[in-house]
């Protein structure tokens, strides 16, 4: 199975959409999903889109979205601004100090004991590089660009190496 493990932040936005999400909604009455939406870019979420139609892999959010919303929550959000795919699951509580590889390793080997025999072929979309031992996965954004086209061919090339 093909897992894509997805951070929101620098890679379907930028800081500077999150400033200036923050900045327009200053002394405004918002609900919050109008908050979230405002923070997620729908040309990054449609190559997140297109890098899932292409590679037909499942996605487990990593990023720390997942402490404030439930995966139905994420889902509903992406899709609302265009997304398609599936949310799988989302990584579990990270630890004080943690790197996030370590973190999506711990979700890697509860997934394993749960489905034995079912092989995990994974790339890990982030803006930051604590991967640990799974850096050799990972195609990294920048915080202020986010995951452009360019990214999709990367993470192709990963998927298609095992």
């Amino acid at each position: 199975m093909r897992v894509l493990f997805l951070d929101f932040d620098g890679v379907l936005n930028t800081l500077d959409l999150i400033r200036s999400s923050h900045q327009s909604s200053k002394g405004k009455a918002e609900s919050g999903d109008t908050r979230w939406l405002s923070m997620l870019c729908p040309n990054r979420v449609a190559i997140l889109d297109l890098l899932c139609k292409r590679a037909s892999c499942k996605v487990v959010v990593s990023s720390s979205w997942r402490v404030l919303h439930s995966k139905e929550k994420l889902q509903f959000l992406l899709e609302k601004k265009g997304f398609t795919g599936e949310i799988t699951d989302v990584t579990p509580p990270r630890e004080y100090g943690e790197q996030r590889g370590n973190v999506i390793q711990r979700w890697m080997e509860s997934y394993r004991e749960e489905n034995p025999g079912v092989a995990l072929n994974v790339v890990i979309l982030d803006d930051n590089s604590d991967m640990a031992h799974l850096s050799y996965r990972l195609v990294q954004t920048k915080t202020n660009e986010g995951i452009t086209h360019g990214h999709i061919e990367k993470a192709l090339k990963l998927f298609n190496e095992i």
